[in-house]
């Protein structure tokens, strides 16, 4: 019979390839999967960038419709003094027409009398129109103070 005989440094001369496949796998599995969150990360950016200018655009919106909603206020406002005004216009051509009504249903009076008369009474509606839109404007003063408190 033949036997062979191997020595025991003959295996070791044996010369298996040192390929470490499991490793270049890892290595080719991190190079991808950098790849895809880099790819994630980019498309990430552009939905934050589009929801900020989304964001800002909303903003802008706000502070128009802020600006044309205080213009309206102030707009508002005047058209109340103009109200007022007018209210108090009327007030004084009622009570001229009711100083005519009496002058009417009174009789003719003397000459000198309807100037002094109708001057004193006019004085005295216009006095009363004025003290009118006096008070008018303190209550107003007094009632946008309070309203300035609650908030």
């Amino acid at each position: 019979m033949f036997t062979a005989r191997i020595e025991p440094r003959a295996v070791d001369k044996i010369s298996i390839p040192q390929t470490n496949p499991p490793q270049e796998h890892c290595f080719k599995y991190i190079v991808q999967s950098n790849e895809r969150l880099k790819q994630e990360n980019d498309c990430l950016k552009q939905m934050t960038n589009y929801v900020t200018v989304q964001n800002i655009e909303t903003q802008n919106k706000i502070k128009t419709l802020e600006d044309y909603n205080n213009r309206l206020i102030e707009l508002i406002k005047i058209q109340k003094e103009a109200n007022d005004f007018q209210q108090q216009k009327i007030e004084v051509m009622e009570s001229q027409i009711t100083l005519l009504n009496r002058q009417v249903t009174d009789g003719p009076l003397q000459p000198t009398q309807p100037k002094d008369y109708d001057k004193s009474e006019f004085s005295k509606a216009l006095a009363l129109a004025c003290s009118i839109k006096i008070d008018k404007v303190k209550s107003e003063v007094a009632d946008e103070d309070k309203f300035c408190e609650l908030e």
